[in-house]
């Protein structure tokens, strides 16, 4: 199922590589087929045996036979190549059998010679041609004595011929450009482009999406830059992306294996501090598990749009959605190619649900619009409202920069939270990179940062710089 996910988001996003290819695989089969010679079709109409209808029977049926003789000669080597030679008909004899038809028909008795030839003079005469031996080998009438009559009469046989139709010139060419053709070349345009779209979405050199990074203007967690139009133009370090993503796999990987017992639908990203990181920690965690078929939902309930500022959700496909009267506006930022998306709930929608719907937090009623929904929480202030939060969900991390105060502050709303018996899974910690004009989450995702025994104390990084 995630394989067919997976093929039918690659041609969603490479649509416009197959469209392309069908269209100039659909003109170059038309221009082919065009081009071709065009056939002409000349024929002509034999009647076989008597032109009564007061024939005797006898008579008539073997006319009938007389003229599948006829058929069979027409199409015979030395009737084709006698013929071909003074019509000026070219090709060999399985050529001019393609190219000269005769067919009869037993009860009807007619005799139909038809040629078909790109020159239609040439289709003429060899009709001509084929129609002037038949009448040459055909018997003409007999004298006889009837005994009802007094004198010799005339009785036509079976094998005489009487020219029904005969050979006009064609002036229109049988066929116009081929269809069967033409549509066979879009199909297989269409399956060659659908292939080599695959191929580019799945290429191991490829690099992977940056839908979600492309939404924001900002360094996201010193991976690469931006520049102004929000496109990715270059990197920074290919090697610290990479090893950045390696990171994020790893927390990804760890939260699974920390909640391996029970499903893992809610969590919460909780700040140290006022610029700690947390939404970027929150939104690469969501693409991640996005990678891995996974419908999250992000939600900020910071207040102050940190999120949000960075994802610039403005502009892309929004989603409307009621639970418990509760009307929701998801803005969709992502839609990755293994099955998942990243839908981001939009701040004006997270305060009137706060409102309307007192009894039952943000995080449950995202929970029945996405199978996975990551909370942005306000910095560790020690509020009630934080304790609420954490409650709500089925585990959460703490995030804190490289500084001293920083950790100091995720230590104590470690300890605060596992207190008051919240489900605190580990922290992050996002660092600095003294090498590098950029950031870089150099610490994050080693064994020391997400800490797996929820009773270890958070580890302090052994780099030190400006985090953010």
């Amino acid at each position: 199922m995630e394989s067919t996910a997976t093929i039918l988001r690659s041609l969603r996003r490479r649509w416009p590589l197959l469209v392309v290819t069908i269209a100039v695989a659909v003109a170059a089969a038309w221009v082919v087929t065009d081009q071709r010679p065009q056939e002409h079709r000349a024929s002509s109409r034999l009647l076989v045996g008597p032109d009564s209808s007061d024939a005797p029977v006898d008579s008539l049926r073997a006319a009938g036979l007389v003229g599948l003789t006829y058929a069979d000669l027409v199409t015979s080597q030395s009737y084709l190549q006698a013929a071909a030679a003074e019509a000026g008909m070219s090709g060999d004899l399985d050529d001019l059998r393609e190219q000269v038809t005769a067919s009869t028909n037993e009860n009807t008795r007619v005799l139909t010679i038809a040629a078909e030839y790109p020159d239609p003079e040439v289709a003429r005469a060899m009709v001509t041609a084929l129609t002037q031996r038949i009448i040459d080998v055909s018997p003409r009438q007999q004298l006889t004595f009837p005994p009802d009559r007094l004198g010799p009469a005339l009785v036509p046989l079976p094998g005489t011929v009487t020219v029904i139709d005969g050979t006009d010139l064609p002036t229109e060419p049988l066929q116009q450009p081929d269809a069967l053709l033409i549509l066979l070349a879009g199909l297989v345009a269409a399956a060659l482009a659908a292939t080599a779209a695959v191929a580019l979405e799945m290429a191991p050199w490829r690099r992977a999406p940056t839908n979600l990074e492309s939404l924001q203007h900002r360094r996201f967690l010193g991976r690469f830059l931006l520049v102004p139009s929000g496109g990715l133009r270059s990197f920074t370090n290919r090697r610290a992306r990479r090893q950045a993503e390696r990171e994020y796999q790893l927390i990804v990987t760890k939260l699974q294996h920390l909640t391996a017992n029970r499903p893992l639908d809610k969590l919460a990203v909780f700040g140290a501090g006022a610029e700690d990181g947390s939404a970027c920690v929150a939104g690469e965690l969501a693409r991640t598990f996005a990678r891995s078929g996974r419908d999250v939902v992000l939600a900020d309930l910071t207040g102050d749009d940190v999120l949000r500022s960075r994802l610039k959700p403005g502009g892309v496909e929004h989603d409307v959605v009621t639970v418990d009267d509760v009307v929701l506006e998801l803005a969709r930022v992502v839609d990755d190619e293994e099955g998942g998306s990243v839908r981001y709930l939009v701040s004006d929608a997270v305060r009137g649900a706060e409102h309307q719907a007192r009894t039952r937090p943000v995080a449950e009623l995202l929970a029945d619009v996405g199978d996975l929904v990551i909370v942005v929480a306000p910095p560790m202030l020690l509020e009630f409202g934080t304790l609420l939060i954490a409650e709500s969900v089925d585990g959460s991390l703490v995030v804190a920069g490289d500084d001293s105060e920083s950790v100091d502050g995720a230590a104590e709303a470690v300890d605060l939270l596992r207190r008051h018996g919240a489900e605190v899974l580990g922290t992050v910690v996002v660092t600095a990179n003294a090498d590098a004009d950029y950031p870089k989450t150099g610490a994050v995702g080693s064994p020391s940062d997400v800490v797996a025994d929820r009773g270890t104390p958070v580890q302090r990084p052994t780099t030190r710089g400006h985090g953010r």
